[in-house]
């Protein structure tokens, strides 16, 4: 660490300066593989007794279609690939930029939409 911001925990000084090389990559790679889940259960239907009601992309389709989200057809694979393709490529810090913005997009959208309705995949 440069010393430049004050520490809460001064103690800890020498820890963060030993995680501090680490937390990027720590960091990209739970945001990228926590979202890879979802996209198998939308697209595949693994996980099926968790989250949503679609088990296939078809199903996935019709469950934005019914939340509102239209047109379907564009928003359902694009779901997916952002959590199928852009997401991994986070996580491996590969076009790290460009796959970070569908995933904030993303990310900001279900955030708002959780807190709105309530739970996470997690937890049901």
């Amino acid at each position: 660490m440069n010393g430049a911001t004050p520490l809460i925990f001064a103690q800890l000084g020498p820890l963060y300066d030993a995680l501090f090389p680490w937390a990027e990559m720590l960091l990209r790679a739970v945001v990228g593989l926590t979202l890879v889940p979802h996209g198998l259960r939308s697209a595949f239907g693994m996980f099926p007794s968790t989250g949503g009601q679609s088990h296939n992309l078809t199903e996935f389709m019709d469950e934005l279609d019914r939340g509102g989200y239209r047109p379907a057809k564009f928003w359902a694979p694009a779901i997916v690939v952002t959590q199928l393709v852009a997401s991994p490529m986070l996580a491996l810090g590969l076009f790290t930029r460009l796959a970070a913005c569908p995933i904030v997009i993303f990310l900001i959208v279900t955030n708002y939409e959780r807190w709105r309705v309530g739970g996470f995949f997690g937890t049901k």
